[in-house]
């Protein structure tokens, strides 16, 4: 009798432990750019307004590895759920495998919407989406979501490559 009931308080305790991490993540919201996942890659002027809108609704929202939602997000998972909710793609959810995505591009030749990778360590990598003028938007360990400058004194001598997804 008594197994019985340790077994039947597991499993009501595993439900409620399982039912709490359902609502952990919550879904990307697709936006009216989304509908039409055929982005014409020479305006310029749209993809970086739609990059600029994206970035600023997320500004600040602190970094956490795996995150994909407002409580903490990674630099994948924004690159992912900037492409999925703005440009209607579903891009690969790690920067290894983004970084396989799309077609590799010259650093001299970035458009807003193209992938921006780094080496930040021996194995470590880093990505955000190139905006304008050098600048790309990113989450920073630090500074969580963010526009920095590829140029700049981290960034420049830790560049890898360039993709671009949006044709």
């Amino acid at each position: 009798m008594m197994v019985k009931y340790i077994c039947y308080s597991l499993i009501v305790l595993l439900c409620i432990v399982l039912t709490g991490c359902v609502g952990g993540r919550s879904q990307p919201v697709i936006s009216q750019h989304a509908a039409n996942t055929k982005i014409d890659a020479s305006n310029q002027v749209l993809v970086k307004k739609i990059l600029l809108d994206f970035y600023r609704d997320w500004q600040g929202v602190p970094y956490r590895d795996g995150g994909l939602n407002r409580k903490g997000i990674d630099c994948s998972g924004f690159v992912y759920l900037t492409y999925l909710s703005q440009f209607g793609i579903q891009l690969p959810r790690t920067t290894s495998s983004q970084a396989q995505s799309g077609k590799i591009i010259h650093r001299t030749d970035l458009q807003a919407g193209d992938l921006v990778l780094f080496k930040t360590g021996w194995f470590d990598r880093h990505i955000g989406i190139y905006v304008d003028a050098m600048r790309f938007i990113h989450v920073s360990s630090r500074r969580g979501v963010t526009l920095s400058r590829i140029d700049g004194y981290y960034w420049k001598g830790r560049f890898w490559q360039a993709r671009r997804i949006i044709y």
